[in-house]
């Protein structure tokens, strides 16, 4: 029996998520962008009530955990002396160690990894750091990463960057 579709009109949402360059496994196909949709409405914007809005690219960060205490990697730098001195920092190769405090793999075609040393800087304690590595590691794991910090980075649909670490490698696993 053939699949029949019903049309949902008309096409508005409350909530959805744009993916630059979407690799579907399932598919073998990568998409220019794809839009993920959280919720579907029956009612254009101007006669719903809208939830509170909050920053832009909060999804960007994660929670800070009160009970992270990493020591300096050797040779390395501490979350908060990168915030503190960003500018030092911008398209230079460095050494950063923390704890794993979230994991998102395969988006863009790259690894997602935060990390926190229990430090930070005017609000900033968490690192985004991007590989192209397997993760071998998981959260709580600490880890030593080394690549290049980049500065107001904007990847599209939200996800902007103040301070990321990009292309990174893993220095040291410690479990």
């Amino acid at each position: 029996m053939p699949c029949r579709l019903k049309q949902v009109t008309p096409t508005t949402f409350t909530e959805g998520m744009m993916m630059k360059d979407f690799e579907s496994k399932q598919l073998g196909k990568t998409f220019d962008s794809v839009m993920f949709i959280q919720e579907f409405s029956a009612k254009p914007l101007n006669q719903r009530k809208m939830p509170p809005q909050g920053d832009a690219h909060e999804h960007t960060k994660s929670m800070k955990n009160q009970n992270i205490s990493v020591e300096t990697a050797e040779g390395g730098i501490s979350i908060e002396e990168l915030y503190r001195n960003t500018e030092n920092y911008n398209g230079e190769k460095v050494t950063v160690r923390g704890q794993v405090v979230k994991i998102n793999n395969n988006i863009m075609k790259r690894n997602w990894i935060h990390i926190q040393d229990g430090s930070g800087y005017d609000g900033n304690y968490d690192l985004t750091i991007t590989s192209t590595l397997p993760v071998s590691f998981k959260v709580g794991d600490i880890i030593t990463f080394e690549g290049v910090i980049s500065t107001d980075k904007d990847f599209g649909a939200g996800y902007v960057y103040d301070v990321i670490m990009e292309g990174a490698g893993i220095v040291k696993e410690q479990i």
